[in-house]
């Protein structure tokens, strides 16, 4: 019996070793996922292949039963006396060589994982769990006698380190309310910070274009006046109360974008910031339909940032989509200055004449009888949109229209948002790699068709988060490529099935339709085929969590 407890102190600790690298992989599934269990449990049973991949799974499983038996049948103890160590120490260099091999496996992460404080504490919780189960089994093993404890021992570990996923779920749960009450300091500090300054505070909410019509409001503003705008796609609660508590001083004004999941978010970021003095909604649409469940459900997260207005605030709204257009006509609503392209359409802000080119957007704004000519770098004539809600909130802050057409000329499209980028090898990259939406995708399919006679290579993996209507959506989007494309590489077999089909249905030549597992793929396509003179469109870029090509 000494000989199978020395053995299991010598076996544990590469399982130790194993998990903690399982768990820290999950992390960064968790971190992406922005800590959501929901989240992080839905991509574990998605993905049961990356999660319980045969090439982890089989020698775990094969080792951990054949120390269980050897260690607790009596008949193969009797037979082999000294079996029964050696069977543990096997089950322990199996621990080890997977410990050894899965750290080295290549790491391609896009955004990689970022070991903030919170990861930390996850990450020790999660472990400090799996300890503590290990040593439950371990005790009461030992209360049917010291074998079936060694047993116990066994099974428990290897079972929290195959199911390291649910562990670390179970974790983040368990922690929840520690990380509830900090956020909720960080979140008390910036709402005191905006109260106690005062800016005045334009939130933007959408389906799409946000960040695009946050950069457009923030850049027309800060030639007159002192502008903060959250970073990048900061749009949380922590992202903002972060953005406040790192940079409000001072400024007049607070551009802030809004994101939400599901309802109720907004409205708590409303809170956060004071209230609203302005708040747009760019458009509604089937971007997230999978976690809102319904484009009704959409509308109704997004109207909260008309709700979280302060008195006398006005929100500036897309009147083309029917969603937003029909709560603002209901009696009682707030202020509201309604903007859209449709010339049908009875507006404050009237888009019309958009025009798409090589150089850009260019369109005729009109305002009370006012119209000036906008011409833009933007691309793609869902950005018309954008400029004309930028411009919206521009007339309630006391700009006019001429300064805001010249403004317009200088500005810059946001990184990865349909960014032309001229190569050294003579091709033209259109950078669309953030966040694409079902209009925005066809948008910028529709610009990568202009670009005729020159070969247009069109690079994406199709959209996520489209819950039931992704097949037709995405049935949409292999009909427009085929009519705009010359050469298409789809990134993921499984992802961009519908597109595959919907492209032959087309009669799209399959000599030309590349599908890859990854994108380093695709880019190793790329190297091959692209020669000077092409125009290379990618559209989206899947988070690491959906990659098909990466293992856990």
């Amino acid at each position: 019996m000494t000989e199978v407890w020395l053995a299991f102190a010598l076996a544990l600790p590469p399982w130790a070793a194993l998990t903690f690298v399982r768990l820290r992989r999950f992390l960064h599934i968790a971190q992406l996922e922005e800590y959501f269990t929901g989240q992080l449990l839905r991509w574990l049973a998605a993905n049961p292949d990356r999660y319980l991949h045969a090439a982890f799974l089989m020698p775990a499983l094969a080792g951990t039963v054949l120390a269980a038996v050897l260690v607790g049948v009596s008949a193969f103890r009797d037979a082999l006396p000294q079996l029964d160590a050696a069977a543990v120490l096997v089950w322990g260099g199996i621990g080890a060589y997977q410990a050894v091999i899965r750290p080295r496996e290549p790491a391609r992460a896009r955004k990689p994982l970022v070991m903030t404080a919170r990861a930390k504490r996850l990450l020790a919780g999660a472990f400090l769990l799996a300890a503590a189960l290990v040593g439950a089994a371990v005790g009461l093993g030992a209360l049917a006698g010291g074998r079936t404890a060694a047993v116990a021992g066994v099974a428990a570990a290897a079972g929290v380190c195959a199911f390291a996923g649910h562990l670390l779920a179970a974790a983040n749960v368990l922690l929840y309310p520690v990380e509830a009450a900090m956020r909720r300091r960080f979140e008390v500090e910036a709402a005191r910070r905006v109260r106690e300054q005062a800016p005045r505070v334009i939130a933007i909410t959408g389906s799409a274009g946000k960040t695009t019509t946050k950069e457009l409001v923030a850049h027309l503003l800060s030639a007159r006046h002192r502008v903060l705008k959250t970073p990048a796609s900061f749009n949380t609660p922590m992202g903002i109360a972060r953005t406040v508590n790192g940079s409000l001083s001072g400024h007049e004004y607070f551009v802030v974008e809004m994101g939400a999941y599901k309802r109720g978010e907004i409205a708590k970021l409303c809170r956060l910031v004071g209230g609203t003095d302005v708040s747009v909604i760019t458009t509604v649409n089937a971007q997230h339909l999978e976690r809102f469940g319904s484009l009704e459900k959409t509308a109704q997260a997004k109207w909260e940032i008309v709700e979280g207005l302060k008195p006398g605030g006005t929100a500036v709204l897309n009147f083309d989509v029917a969603a937003i257009r029909e709560r603002a006509q209901q009696a009682g609503g707030p202020r509201v200055l309604s903007f859209g392209l449709d010339p049908g359409r009875e507006v404050d802000l009237r888009g019309s004449g958009v025009v798409e080119n090589e150089g850009g957007l260019e369109l005729d704004v009109a305002f009370r009888g006012e119209c000036v000519h906008v011409a833009t770098e933007l691309m793609a004539q869902h950005n018309a949109v954008n400029v004309l809600a930028a411009m919206g909130v521009g007339l309630l802050c006391g700009l006019d229209l001429p300064y805001m057409a010249a403004a317009l000329r200088r500005f810059r499209p946001p990184e990865h948002r349909l960014q032309p980028r001229n190569l050294s090898n003579g091709v033209l990259v259109l950078d669309d790699a953030y966040n694409a939406n079902p209009e925005g995708i066809i948008g910028a399919l529709e610009v990568l068709g202009r670009y005729e006679p020159r070969r247009r290579i069109l690079v994406t993996p199709g959209l996520i988060e489209m819950g039931s209507e992704k097949a037709a959506y995405h049935a949409r989007i292999g009909e427009a490529a085929a009519r705009t494309c010359d050469v298409a590489l789809l990134v993921g077999p499984k992802q961009t099935a519908d597109i595959k089909a919907a492209m032959l249905a087309a009669s799209f030549p399959p000599e030309r339709l590349y599908v890859t597992r990854s994108l380093d793929e695709a880019q190793a396509v790329i190297g091959r085929i692209a020669a000077p003179g092409d125009v290379i469109l990618y559209a989206n870029d899947l988070p690491d969590q959906f990659d098909e090509s990466l293992r856990v």
